[in-house]
């Protein structure tokens, strides 16, 4: 069973990259970025370039966290005990001040969208304090808004609406094509080993973050897109289709599937949500993680291990081979792939939780993006500050209650190395 969840683990990272790049639909959290650079590929006819990067860029950063996982685990593990409520704090808050550079348009807009975002992840009760936030009086938002159900109105529902839109404005009875251009897979695999510094650097943090119990990898993307566009010389080509921002979100996507499982394996405290069914996993075998995980169950461990490892080298030759088929999907008919789209969204928001109300925010929120793309603003900061704003509220009231304890949370939040590096 672990083989089967870990396989599943390693597809779906790299598997919701494919509605990322082709319709601006990221297929989970974790893969927001890609859709800056990798649907601006698509519609410029190089869908089948940005699938190829985003399949080996995967490969490469998934085999980064799965050998650091394999050959330093417990380094790291004692490593990631390091991490407290402030640090969490420092690396959400950072995520938070690249809001206004991370897509193109407005800066103004995308705080005002990254604010929205923080106020849609306040609602419900909070889980520190207890109190109850804009709620009003219905039992529905007293759980919070559902991230999938939120994603998914925030970019499934307004592309399919755009479709709709599009197809009536034609009257035609097809969407746009993009005749994809001609790419080979050996200069895909140039390009990325062209970019030594961006495949790097998306694996480091994707390892690092995924490493960080309660980070996750939702953010892990989004801070290696953007470190890579500090980096970069041609800043103004992100979010135009630069090769370097599908490179670093996709290899920091999957970077962290190895980092999140560090602290899971070796001391027991999943790195992600994801990694949490993997406790499961193993508490239903009678395996307890820990230090002696690899001494009394050496056989399983290593045997899971390996197995990912071949999971993440058999997805090469699979994505590689699909692709061809892949691309021809932006050729369906707009009367066709709207309604698809609307269905999916749906079902996808209800069976989350199987509950009505998912299927209600989907719509809610779709519609609002919907009116405000309208005004050119963008769905990305909304995202991010609806991802960042629990784990910086999080990290804010437990370091001041802690330092609260120690006699002063200034001094907790303001000394120690990691603290000191953040906030350099």
């Amino acid at each position: 069973m672990l083989i089967l969840l870990g396989g599943i683990y390693c597809g779906s990272v790299f598997g919701g990259s494919i509605p990322a790049i082709l319709f601006n639909v990221p297929g989970a959290p974790a893969n927001v970025a890609t859709t800056f650079d990798g649907y601006p590929m698509t519609k410029q006819g190089k869908s089948r370039k940005a699938l190829e990067l985003a399949t080996i860029s995967s490969v490469v950063g998934g085999l980064f966290g799965m050998f650091l996982l394999l050959f330093f685990a417990p380094v790291f593990a004692e490593f990631s005990l390091r991490f407290g409520p402030t640090e969490s704090f420092w690396i959400a808050l950072f995520g938070i001040t690249v809001i206004a550079a991370i897509s193109d348009g407005s800066a103004t807009k995308n705080l005002i969208g990254g604010g929205l975002g923080i106020v849609l992840s306040c609602i419900g009760i909070s889980t520190i304090t207890g109190t109850a936030r804009f709620t009003f009086g219905l039992d529905s938002l007293v759980g919070g808004l559902h991230m999938v159900a939120v994603l998914i109105g925030l970019f499934a529902f307004p592309q399919a609406l755009r479709l709709i839109e599009s197809f009536r404005e034609s009257h035609t009875n097809r969407q746009t094509k993009y005749t994809p251009s001609k790419s080979t897979i050996r200069e895909s695999f140039s390009d990325v080993l062209k970019k030594p510094k961006s495949v790097t650097l998306g694996s480091g943090l994707g390892a690092f973050i995924g490493m960080i119990p309660g980070a996750g990898g939702n953010i892990a993307s989004l801070l290696a897109y953007n470190e890579a566009k500090r980096f970069s010389k041609k800043k103004d080509q992100f979010g135009k289709g630069e090769k370097k921002g599908i490179i670093a979100s996709e290899s920091a996507n999957n970077a962290m599937v190895g980092g999140s499982l560090i602290p899971l394996l070796t001391l027991g405290i999943p790195g992600s949500p994801t990694a949490a069914i993997f406790l499961g996993g193993l508490l239903i075998h009678g395996i307890w993680p820990g230090n002696n995980l690899f001494v009394d169950h050496a056989d399983v461990a290593y045997t899971f291990l390996y197995s990912m490892i071949a999971a993440q080298v058999l997805l090469l030759f699979l994505g590689l081979a699909l692709i061809k088929y892949m691309t021809k999907l932006t050729n369906i008919p707009a009367y066709f792939m709207a309604p698809v789209i609307l269905s999916f969204s749906i079902i996808g928001a209800y069976t989350t939780q199987n509950n009505v109300f998912d299927i209600y925010t989907v719509v809610i929120v779709g519609l609002v993006m919907f009116w405000l793309q309208k005004y050119d603003f963008s769905p990305a900061p909304i995202a991010l500050g609806f991802i960042l704003g629990p784990i910086a509220e999080r990290g804010l009231m437990q370091g001041l209650q802690v330092g609260g304890a120690q006699g002063s949370a200034f001094t907790y939040f303001f000394t120690g190395m990691w603290n000191v590096i953040y906030i350099a």
